[in-house]
């Protein structure tokens, strides 16, 4: 499996993302851009790695909420500010946030849109550009979970259809996101799951698939996947999973290596192929 030359991680500077990072930077040759919100825990983490990996690991402050944060990371990518050249090999969106509790309101599906789902939408395409220009063909992994397949869904939920179709565009999708926090503040779902995070997670793997289809139709040689880590031990889980974040990190590290087999549109566990409709 070969390593990509330059890659970027979001939300790096612990658990699932530390351990991509890690694994992404094992190759003498490699750049890891580790992408954190805190800059003090961003380098904690790259001093960390100092003396364990063979490549090169550097931070960016990095917001998937700021625009102009997400800005500034695909400015200093098209600057070479990296010394890694213009052209990215590997983008993990792994950014991640859950809120802990049983809490269940407007505030938190908002937070978990924008983090999960929009900081995907928005990282991508900001970032597209400098993918599309490496010479292998770019990859673009987005770390999603199977608690946002949709056989979560009721079969009858209206939107399980507009999530799944494949004339999806992004105004509608930016619109369901937005009817599920409307629904949360208004009290009936509508159809929704009780569950802020697992519906961050469909609209992050209905995101993924309509990017795949956007640079398909181009010509673009990216390719677009998501995956499930599994239930892995991090700060996310309250250290309750059952796999450690190494394990986690197997199947973003190989997507981001261009993963044999791997077809852009399509979601994976295990380095194995997942039905975004009905799961297993």
């Amino acid at each position: 499996m070969a390593l990509p030359r330059f890659s970027i991680v979001t939300g790096a500077n612990k658990g699932i993302g530390l351990a991509i990072t890690k694994a992404l930077a094992a190759s003498p040759d490699a750049t890891v851009v580790l992408a954190a919100r805190n800059p003090e825990l961003g380098r904690a983490a790259v001093e960390s790695l100092s003396s364990s990996v063979a490549g090169r690991v550097v931070f960016h402050q990095l917001d998937v909420t700021s625009a102009s944060s997400i800005a500034g990371l695909a400015e200093a990518v098209a600057a070479n500010a990296f010394g890694a050249g213009t052209a990215l090999d590997a983008l993990i969106c792994n950014a991640g946030w859950a809120a802990k509790g049983s809490a269940f309101t407007a505030d938190i599906a908002r937070q978990s849109l924008a983090v999960n789902a929009w900081g995907v939408r928005d990282c991508s395409r900001a970032l597209l550009p400098s993918l599309r220009a490496s010479a292998g063909g770019g990859q673009l992994v987005v770390v999603s979970s199977t608690v946002g397949n949709l056989n979560n869904l009721a079969p009858d939920a209206p939107q399980r259809a507009r999530l799944a179709a494949t004339d999806l565009g992004q105004a509608e999708l930016d619109r369901l996101g937005e009817s599920f926090v409307d629904a949360v503040a208004s009290g009936d779902l509508k159809g929704w799951p009780r569950s802020a995070y697992g519906v961050s997670k469909m609209v992050a793997t209905a995101q993924m698939r309509l990017l795949a289809r956007e640079e398909a139709a181009a010509g673009s040689r990216v390719c677009v996947s998501a995956c499930c880590p599994g239930y892995v031990r991090t700060d996310m889980s309250s250290n309750k999973g059952h796999l450690t974040p190494e394990q986690g990190a197997d199947t973003p590290v190989w997507l981001a290596s261009g993963g044999a087999g791997a077809r852009t549109g399509e979601m994976w566990s295990k380095r194995k192929p997942m039905d975004f409709v009905n799961g297993w």
